[in-house]
């Protein structure tokens, strides 16, 4: 992948021409781990990746994909904890939605992507392979240490309810980051990595620490399977952070999507027209152009193309 792949030009958004394809995933996740520090790696279940471009060059990424069986914002909202026959029917999760930078900076891309997520023509997509899905769910990526997301502000059409718990792995300190290479690296570390294990040498500190604790769960697990329960506790208890983040839903312009799952009544539309994508894409083009215009006259324009490439 070569960065001129990636868009990066001064373009008023009154002239962009956007375009979305679906991928492999091995494309899918080379390509966004290539162009964001959020790490994304393999998962099962029902999913469906696309890479969204801006005259042909790559703008942003989507993953929409099977969600969790429980979560508490979205038992909050159905008023009642949902058994998998409520959930995996009708419901899917945003799991990536990642626009490369410095378009998602000048351009709000992440509310454009997020608003090819909820459109009918991904809707109808989508119900090709499922086809009840009528719910759409997704997470802030930041959690609450960030104090806006780029789902805010999409009301009606996205509305936030409540925030859900999630675990991150915490950093170590330098020595047991450092003593893990020194013991990992030699057996795993790859010759056009530079002898790391990571696919570039650029990798985030955290994504190669990911890394290399996966490598030593995989090795204790066959060799000791009591350190590795003891291992996996530790991780529980005291090397995970909980973190706290918004919790984001659409019922993709119906108006008794509670109703329909819950009690199996027919569903009701409620001006679906308004999601279609011409729609949306006009909302979000008026406040891409003023911010485009704002960040334009305060000089705040960004030209510099971010990624895992140095």
């Amino acid at each position: 992948m070569d960065t001129t792949d990636f868009f990066n030009e001064d373009l008023n958004p009154r002239e962009f021409d956007i375009s979305y394809e679906e991928v492999k995933e091995p494309e899918f996740i080379t390509n966004v781990n290539l162009s964001s520090s959020y790490t994304v790696v393999r998962q099962i279940g029902k999913q469906i990746r696309f890479v969204v471009k801006n005259h042909g060059k790559i703008i942003g990424f989507i993953r929409i994909s099977s969600p969790v069986l429980s979560i508490k914002p979205r038992n909050d909202y159905f008023k009642s904890p949902l058994k998998h026959y409520h959930v995996n029917p009708f419901m899917l999760n945003g799991s990536v939605i990642v626009s490369i930078q410095p378009f998602g900076y000048n351009f709000n891309g992440g509310k454009l992507l997020t608003s090819l997520c909820i459109s009918n023509e991904m809707t109808d997509r989508i119900r090709k392979f499922l086809p009840e899905y009528c719910f759409f769910e997704t997470t802030s990526l930041k959690g609450e240490t960030k104090q806006a997301s780029q789902y805010d502000g999409m009301e009606p059409y996205l509305r936030k309810n409540g925030l859900t718990t999630s675990r991150q792995l915490q950093f170590p300190t330098a020595d047991v980051y450092n003593e893990l290479r020194h013991c990992i690296e030699p057996v795993y570390g790859e010759k056009e990595f530079n002898g790391r294990v990571t696919s570039r040498k650029s990798s985030p500190k955290l994504r190669e620490y990911t890394k290399l604790i996966s490598i030593f769960e995989k090795e204790l697990k066959e060799m000791d399977i009591d350190k590795y329960n003891s291992f996996i506790e530790l991780k529980r208890s005291r090397v995970n952070l909980q973190n706290l983040k918004g919790y984001y839903y659409s019922t993709l312009g119906y108006s008794n999507v509670r109703e329909h799952i819950l009690y199996n009544e027919p569903l009701k539309e409620n001006d679906r027209a308004r999601f279609d994508f011409k729609n949306l894409y006009e909302r979000w083009q008026r406040k891409a152009v003023e911010r485009y215009e704002r960040l334009k006259s305060e000089n705040r324009f960004k030209t510099k193309l971010e990624t895992q490439i140095f």
